[in-house]
């Protein structure tokens, strides 16, 4: 829809474009253009400025998706036993995507933040790290609880990832962590016992 003011002797244009035509999800560029009587063209791609033409598109971005945070090596949930790992400490990757721009995580291992990344500090860590969010987890006697929060440039947060570890070299530990083998052995050896 186009309006045209009079405005000191000559006119202006508003150009209004409805919101239904940007409703899908992508980078979008407008060029919007006026041809005069004499035949004369003028759009905001070839704008004269200080005795040059400079460019000026109309560029945005549409995008209603949050971004993804995949750990590989854990299982999400509560207390999985695939998560124990006899080791001192594990180092843990995150791949952290979106379909435009990633803008921000948040890693927290048991309430305390480990990482808090945006702007260059995560580009750099990107890039140092083949692309992924990578951090370490130290060894401890319990389950350590990893919560992971992301935005991409939109502004759209990912729902709260979360994840249960146990690391530690201790194999006593380890077993007693393990609950349905803890339970399970303790099960089998009072049937042995009652038997």
């Amino acid at each position: 829809k186009v309006t045209v003011n009079t405005i000191d002797g000559g006119k202006e244009y508003i150009y209004e474009i409805f919101e239904s035509v940007f409703e899908r999800e992508g980078v979008y560029t407008v060029t919007i253009q006026s041809v005069d009587a004499t035949g004369n063209v003028n759009s905001n791609s070839t704008v004269r400025r200080d005795g040059g033409i400079d460019d000026y598109p109309i560029t945005f971005v549409v995008d209603k998706t949050a971004p993804s945070n995949i750990i590989n090596d854990l299982l999400s949930g509560t207390r999985p036993s695939k998560n124990i790992f006899n080791a001192t400490s594990k180092l843990i990757h995150i791949s952290f995507t979106d379909n435009i721009a990633r803008a921000h995580i948040i890693v927290e291992v048991d309430g305390v933040k480990v990482l808090d990344l945006s702007g260059d500090e995560l580009k750099k860590h990107l890039e140092d790290n083949d692309g992924d969010i990578v951090f370490n987890v130290d060894a401890s006697n319990n389950y350590q609880h990893i919560v992971i929060t992301s935005y991409d440039a939109a502004g759209n947060e990912r729902d709260i990832v979360e994840y249960d570890v146990l690391v530690s070299a201790n194999g006593l530990v380890r077993f007693y962590n393990n609950k349905p083998v803890f339970f399970g052995s303790l099960a089998g050896l009072l049937a042995l016992i009652l038997f």
